[in-house]
């Protein structure tokens, strides 16, 4: 069932900060047939409910039905709220490098209207991290069958900081070969 969504007047903020201005563009992968939901209307919807805590398919629904009475205020919805089912189908099937264009461009507008600088989205410089491992001498105990402590550990060298460290089984030296 395909529900002509061009007939309903309403009308949509052109607001440069809007949500729905900025995944309007974002190419609907959907075949036509069946299609009874606004890509972008799914996208707000889900962008809403993720901001208010949702982290899966069945909390983006709930949270979407529970605002429904405000999403009928400025939405179409032509399908009324989708399921959990069409939310994950429908972000299976998003571009992720043209959902990630679009948001990114929505939250650079919203950093201008507030008059914050974006940070550019080129690829981070690499910073060396040394990895280290030591045996902590006198921690063995022979006589009680303990081994001692191997300890390895992760320094970021730029920062002087230890990023964490780890207590690692001991493994033991390499056979010698049986000579003739």
């Amino acid at each position: 069932m395909t529900v002509n969504t061009e007939t309903k007047p309403y009308s949509r903020s052109k607001d440069p900060a809007s949500i729905l201005e900025h995944f309007a563009a974002l190419p609907d992968p959907r075949r036509e047939h069946g299609k009874i939901h606004l890509l972008d209307e799914i996208v707000f919807m889900s962008i809403c409910a993720v901001l208010c805590g949702a982290d899966n398919w069945q909390d983006i629904a709930l949270y979407s039905h529970s605002k429904s009475d405000w999403l009928k205020t400025f939405l179409i919805l032509p399908g009324g709220i989708p399921s959990h089912d069409t939310y994950r189908r429908v972000f299976c099937l998003l571009d992720p490098l043209a959902f990630q264009a679009c948001f990114s461009d929505w939250i650079t507008a919203l950093m201008n209207r507030h008059g914050l600088t974006p940070i550019p989205l080129d690829r981070p410089e690499l910073r060396p991290i040394a990895i280290d491992g030591k045996t902590q001498r006198g921690s063995a105990r022979r006589t009680v069958g303990r081994s001692p402590l191997h300890m390895v550990s992760a320094w970021a060298v730029e920062n002087h900081l230890t990023l964490g460290q780890v207590a690692t089984h001991a493994h033991p030296p390499p056979e010698a070969p049986e000579w003739p």
